[in-house]
């Protein structure tokens, strides 16, 4: 879990209001654990997932379909490729997560395209020519999904 004020979450500090508010905020690779009743008592309206993390088994799992986040769809998987766009490792990489996070949760106010800025970003810093397939196959977790 990426706590409030850790540097873990500094790009979705810096643009939301993060409710995962702990007392003692760790420093290490893999954040802070808390447990399911923690999560439930925060019921965050939007939760980003980790890559490779639960976020294909949520949906079915009674506990956390009690959460906001999961029963309106609110719920993400960061992109990453070659890196966690999050953070991980922490570097110039997060650029594109401030990018993509904004966009994810501020779509009226973000008035620019996330692939555009995304094949510019992978040209820049990877030189390399993103394609709208590859960008699709980054962000397929990542993205709105429709209401079924």
């Amino acid at each position: 879990m990426l706590a409030k004020d850790s540097f873990h979450a500094e790009i979705i500090d810096q643009v939301s209001n993060n409710v995962a508010v702990v007392d003692d905020i760790s420093s290490k690779g893999t954040g802070n654990p808390v447990d399911m009743e923690q999560i439930l008592l925060w019921n965050p309206d939007v939760i980003i997932f980790a890559p490779g993390s639960i976020y294909n088994t949520v949906a079915k799992d009674k506990a956390w379909q009690e959460l906001s986040a999961i029963k309106n769809n609110r719920y993400f998987e960061v992109p990453s490729g070659p890196y966690n766009w999050m953070g991980n490792p922490p570097s110039v990489n997060r650029y594109m997560g401030m990018i993509w996070i904004t966009q994810l949760l501020y779509p009226e106010q973000a008035n620019y395209n996330v692939y555009e800025e995304a094949a510019r970003y992978y040209d820049l810093f990877y030189h390399t020519k993103l394609t709208e397939e590859q960008y699709n196959n980054l962000v397929a977790n990542s993205l709105m999904k429709l209401k079924k």
